[in-house]
């Protein structure tokens, strides 16, 4: 701090934990201020009413993960950058292409394309005119996963694009979610580095899904390990997907707790030159209908779980309409990322969380609760095979 900045504070007495203590004591009359104040976060997590630096202490590590997200050689200049996607449910091929193209003409840095509701895709019709090297482009796929991918990878190459410059994320639906199949998308990816494959979890609990999206992980890079491919190959393509609810600074610290606790899985595996930053966190707002708050709810819904999902340090963030055949609502769901950028300036602090007492706490408080779950879960599939 500069000495400019340190006159800032020279008239504001630097008061310990224990002043406001008293203070809070003496205001309600003796009662014990964090016995009357204390509230649950969850069954295993109980919050205080008042934090300060001194509850920062027992974290270890913590400078380690902040302000970490900063991309140095992102062409905008922002601090901190996030892509705006848009879901394109994929029904007919020029249908879902003239879709893609307004979405990109109008605020989606990126573009995830569902392909289980229609056997009939032809990707020639469904790229047409989109410049792959200049977007991200995702995939939903099902049973017949493998034929979409070498199908787009053929026609990357077809076009003669480097691979260096394709980036996207593959999600496989929720009955394809085997560990082959984890396997089977990993080769077909390999040479493309800006292609990840997706772990989901559909826990609503946040400590539960965190450690439902690690034991996953590990099953998958166990998988892969034994298929001899490269450890931080590996580590570097997996990405998770994490739904984000309306508790908002609890999806805060679950985004900030994930990524930290891969970086320590990561690391297990002696992927040692493996950062916090090169995981690739995709969070998704799902659709949210509430009657007293209508027709406004899903915008309003939608704000606040991007607001989290960003302050958290998401890496690309999808927010749902509540129909996606309403253009209006797609539209508005679009714009969510944009006015957060544009008029809201999230994107000028590269991580605007670090350092606050609460939540730095409440990471440090979910990220331990949800590997003990993840351990919980090792320890029952060990028990399984013996």
């Amino acid at each position: 701090m500069s000495e400019r900045q340190e006159n800032l504070f020279i008239d504001f007495k630097n008061s310990p934990k224990e002043d406001w203590i008293k203070k809070a004591t003496s205001d309600l009359k003796g009662e014990d201020v964090f016995e009357k104040y204390n509230w649950n976060f969850n069954d295993k997590i109980t919050l205080e009413p008042y934090y300060d630096e001194s509850d920062l202490k027992s974290i270890k590590g913590i400078e380690k993960f902040q302000n970490r997200l900063i991309l140095k050689e992102n062409p905008t200049g922002e601090n901190r950058y996030w892509e705006n996607l848009q879901k394109i449910i994929v029904n007919d091929s020029k249908a879902a292409n003239k879709q893609a193209l307004e979405a990109l003409n109008n605020g989606a840095d990126g573009l995830i394309f569902d392909l289980t509701h229609t056997q009939n895709v032809l990707l020639t019709d469904l790229l047409y005119d989109i410049l792959l090297d200049y977007c991200s482009v995702s995939f939903v796929v099902g049973a017949d996963f493998k034929q979409h991918l070498y199908n787009y990878t053929d026609l990357i190459d077809d076009r003669g694009i480097d691979h260096q410059s394709i980036s996207g994320i593959i999600f496989l639906n929720e009955p394809n979610r085997t560990t082959g199949n984890y396997l089977e998308v990993f080769k077909a990816i390999i040479n493309f580095p800006g292609l990840s494959l997706n772990i989901s979890s559909g826990e609503k609990d946040i400590s539960t899904a965190i450690a439902d999206l690690l034991h996953t992980a590990v099953s998958v890079i166990n998988t892969l390990d034994a298929a001899e491919f490269d450890i931080r190959q590996i580590t570097s393509k997996i990405s998770f997907s994490s739904l984000v609810s309306k508790d908002y600074f609890g999806e805060i610290a679950k985004t900030r707790a994930l990524r930290s606790l891969y970086f320590q899985l990561s690391h297990a595996y002696k992927a040692d030159d493996f950062n916090p930053e090169d995981l690739h966190i995709h969070c998704v707002s799902p659709a949210w209908a509430e009657e007293k708050y209508q027709p406004h709810a899903n915008m309003l819904k939608s704000t606040t779980a991007a607001m989290s999902a960003i302050l958290g340090g998401c890496d690309s963030l999808l927010t749902e309409p509540e129909d996606y055949g309403n253009t209006l609502m797609v539209r508005i769901a679009r714009n969510v990322s944009s006015i957060l950028k544009e008029e809201s300036y999230f994107n000028k602090t590269t991580d605007p969380a670090a350092g606050s007492y609460y939540l730095e706490v409440l990471t440090d408080k979910l990220a331990r609760e949800a590997w003990l779950k993840f351990q919980q879960k090792v320890k029952q599939e060990k028990e399984k095979i013996q």
